[in-house]
């Protein structure tokens, strides 16, 4: 969808108004979406998106818990004890 060829054509098909621009739901049914044909590129695709899945759901992980470390450090360092190791948790 980022492509210039789809952006020029999703331009040309859109609505105007006021300040943005529509493009009605059959319209964006009837954008044909390139893929490629032989299976194996397809899985070679597949594939790529699922590593990039799987990369996203380790960072995610490692952002969902920075709010509770740094909870714990800030508890840690007032109580003056010395906050527990830290090593791989960033």
């Amino acid at each position: 969808m980022n492509s210039d060829q789809f952006q020029t054509y999703a331009k040309s098909q859109a609505t105007k108004s006021i300040n943005q621009a529509n493009i009605n739901a059959i319209k964006m049914k009837a954008i044909e979406i390139p893929f490629p044909e032989e299976l194996k590129q397809q899985r070679k695709v597949v594939k790529g998106f699922l590593e990039c899945e799987t990369k996203i759901r380790a960072s995610q992980g490692v952002i969902d818990g920075i709010a509770e470390r740094k909870e714990k450090i800030i508890k840690s360092y007032l109580l003056g004890n010395e906050p527990e190791s830290l090593s791989g948790k960033f």
